[in-house]
């Protein structure tokens, strides 16, 4: 990455690392994806790259990315941006020369860190380095602000959550839950993509409750309200036990048993799981109908 930070700055541009990468790095994991972020605007980006025998795709190129093939990598490189309105999911752009106003635009504070490896310098707007520390997931600014923009910053929360906090903030949750019913603009692709990310965090069990005490995981799953978690925590426990790692989908079907409601293979499939996925889960659900413990 190195490399193309030195030759966007060999053009009087500026570029840092932003995000994950650099939030991972202070707590000393590695990072799958580097993002990069500059004040080159995306066609220079192309035009310059190109020129030097790189393979440029402009894979975001609508919202300023585009991403950059240099010794066998991807590189994420996204022009400086702010908001200037939004659907409640994608956002109208424009380009921006300030760091910090890109900054504004994130999400939560521990995801808009940005790091200048030539100046060795983190740069930390919303004191995302000591909630970090903390174990704080909160938003930047106004939490209802953050998810108005866009609202899969709900299920963001509760992922971002599971993996590095610690102490829930109010402010954040209380937002989630109040617009919890807007989830429901969401595709159900994006809305199954954030479920499979939460059900693979070690720590799943206690976030599904956190979402279900918040009323949030009935607005993304056809569950009762007030739904007992009992035999679904139970069910991790025995398999930890006996050293048996449960797949993605029987954590669903495991919900799915929770309730009265009959979960068909066509509901599964019009809730966006793969033809695979539902007849396993189909499966499943046909062996707790026989009552077969």
């Amino acid at each position: 990455y190195l490399y193309v930070l030195e030759i966007i700055n060999s053009k009087n541009h500026k570029a840092r690392l932003v995000g994950g990468v650099v939030r991972d790095a202070i707590l000393g994991i590695e990072s799958e994806d580097i993002d990069i972020i500059t004040t080159m605007l995306p066609e220079e980006l192309i035009k310059v790259f190109r020129a030097l025998g790189h393979k440029v795709l402009p894979t975001g190129i609508k919202f300023g990315t585009v991403s950059i093939l240099y010794n066998g990598e991807l590189f994420e490189v996204t022009t400086l941006r702010k908001d200037i309105s939004s659907d409640g999911r994608h956002a109208k752009i424009e380009y921006t020369k300030d760091f910090y106003i890109d900054a504004l635009r994130r999400d939560f504070t521990i995801n808009a860190l940005s790091y200048c490896p030539f100046a060795e310098k983190i740069f930390d707007y919303f004191h995302g380095i000591e909630h970090l520390t903390l174990g704080y997931v909160k938003f930047i600014g106004d939490p209802e602000l953050r998810i108005q923009e866009d609202y899969l910053r709900i299920l963001r929360f509760f992922r971002f959550f599971g993996k590095f906090g610690r102490k829930i903030d109010q402010n954040s949750f209380q937002a989630c839950i109040k617009y919890k019913s807007f989830i429901k603009k969401l595709s159900r692709e994006r809305i199954k993509s954030e479920l499979n990310l939460i059900l693979r965090l070690p720590n799943y069990c206690d976030i599904i409750r956190l979402m279900n005490d918040g009323s949030v995981l009935q607005e993304v799953l056809p569950l009762p309200y007030n739904l007992g978690l009992e035999k679904f925590v139970s069910a991790k426990k025995i398999a930890e036990k006996f050293g048996i790692l449960l797949s993605t989908e029987t954590k669903y079907a495991l919900l799915f048993a929770l309730s009265s409601n009959n979960i068909s293979y066509t509901h599964l499939i019009n809730l966006r799981f793969s033809r695979i996925e539902a007849r396993h889960i189909d499966k499943l659900l046909a062996i707790k109908k026989e009552n077969i413990d």
